[in-house]
Parts: structure tokens; sequence; C-alpha cells
């Protein structure tokens, strides 16, 4: 009997970290990251598997991963997310290129290296996979988004938004139903987060922008979460007011593709 897998990177803390407890409360999940995750204080309705690899050598844990999802042919993943990145803050004449390919490796390469063996060997479930990569905002273009000692991240995340645009691309070319997804998490309360805004030399663009950002609290967004069910390759999401956040700044805002849009109005449906 086959099941289906959550493959989580970088799940040892931050955002990684609460999407695992929360994926195990419906199906089993693979953390992969340096180090596991504390399970100790945490009941899990499924199992919690750790896969402990460096993704700075991709081949290396492409092939510990192959390994494990083949001796595990009950597992096929579902799921695929990416939340593994590390943070470069320091000025550009001062990077190395040996730091700079590191970063490129970790941050925008690596993810897509895994998604493309769970491809080609086998290991996605047989319909609606789904891979979600977890962006910044650094990662968009433009004067404003452009600050002094995060260019190396900042384009590191800027080349994963276009690899997994022309992945996507590719996959269509394919006909492989796998939705791919961009999602920029906003305000999260992260060591990385703390690291920025602690950074003593940032740009000041950086620290006048950010302190206008309002403090994250746990527990803000509890009471207005939406609930809906699980959603699958090919359904139709209908909401009664998007507001601003409809098709006119979906592409500038969150990075990806426009889908129709479709209004209901006096009993009768309109393209826009």
């Amino acid at each position: 009997m086959t099941d289906t897998l959550a493959i989580v990177t970088g799940g040892s803390d931050g955002i990684g970290a609460e999407l695992l407890q929360r994926l195990a409360a419906h199906q089993p999940v693979l953390n992969i990251s340096r180090r596991k995750h504390r399970v100790e204080d945490v009941r899990l309705t499924h199992p919690l598997y750790q896969l402990n690899v460096d993704l700075e050598d991709p081949e290396a844990a492409l092939k510990i991963l192959d390994n494990w999802l083949s001796d595990r042919p009950q597992l096929k993943a579902s799921k695929f997310f990416s939340c593994a990145a590390q943070l470069a803050i320091n000025q550009l004449n001062k990077v190395s290129a040996e730091e700079f390919s590191k970063l490129m490796v970790l941050n925008s390469w690596s993810p897509l290296a895994i998604t493309e063996m769970l491809i080609s060997r086998g290991h996605l479930a047989t319909s609606n996979s789904r891979f979600v990569f977890v962006t910044s905002s650094l990662a968009r273009a433009g004067d404003e988004l452009s600050f002094a000692r995060l260019g190396l991240y900042s384009a590191s995340k800027a080349a994963l938004g276009r690899l997994v645009e022309v992945q996507r691309r590719e996959m269509s070319l394919g006909a492989q139903q796998i939705s791919s997804t961009l999602v920029h998490p906003g305000i999260v309360a992260t060591a990385m987060q703390d690291e920025l805004r602690n950074d003593l030399y940032s740009d000041p663009a950086f620290r006048e922008k950010t302190s206008k950002l309002p403090a994250f609290r746990e527990g803000d967004w509890d009471e207005r979460r939406p609930s809906m069910p699980e959603l699958s390759f090919g359904d139709r999401v209908v909401f009664g007011m998007a507001g601003a956040y409809a098709s006119s700044m979906g592409s500038g805002f969150s990075g990806v593709a426009r889908p129709a849009e479709y209004l209901l109005r006096n009993g009768s449906i309109e393209a826009l």
C-alpha cells in the first residue's frame, strides 16, 4: 500500500519547523536538514523521518535522498517545501567567488535539483503533487528593495524565482500535473529575521523600511486563518471579495503568473 509523503528542507527551525508539525497532523513527513527537528515535546499524528544532509553538496544529498526513498517504495512524495536557506550579509566587494558559489547552490540550485530528482526517479505521487518554494521580497527587482550588504542573498533568491518559473514551463510542456508555487512569507519571527534587523552596519534605507513594519506576535493570525478543505489540481477557488489583491496586482505582488479571473454580477459571469 502506498502512502503519500511531505518533504521539507530546513525543518530544524523557523518556518520549516512549524510546517513539519502542521504537516505531520495529516501525513508522514521527511525533514531534510543539517540538524534534527526537536520533537521531544510534540505529539505527532504521523511519522516524522529525519535525513541529516548538507544541501551545500547537492550531489551527495541527492544520492542519499534517492537511496532513502528507493528503500521505502511504499512512500511517494506528494508535497515538497523548500525552506532551507542561508543568509549572507556583506558588502559585494568583500564576497569571494567561493561564498557566492556556496550560497547560490544552497539557496537556488539545491531546491530545484531535489524536485528534478523526485520527478526523474519516480518518487512522486502519481497525481496532484505540489512544490512550494519559500522566497523573499528581497528577490524582487527595484531600487526600493536593493539594499547594501544584502546583494548576495537577494541575488540567490531572485535566481531561485527564475529557476522555478522556467521549471514550471518545462513541466507544462511535459504535461506533468505538478503545482509549483513561490511563497513570500512576509513578517515572520525567525532567527534570520532577527539577524537582518540587528545588523549594526545595515543599509540606512533597510533600517528605515523595517522600522515601519509591525512586530510579529505569536498567534496574531490564528483567528483569521480561513478554514477550507485540501485543494487538488484543477480545483476552482471563489472569493467573495478579493479587494486590491486580485488580478490587477497578482503578478507584481506574488511573483507568479496570474490566473484567469471572472466576475459574478447580476446572475451572469463576466471574464475580466
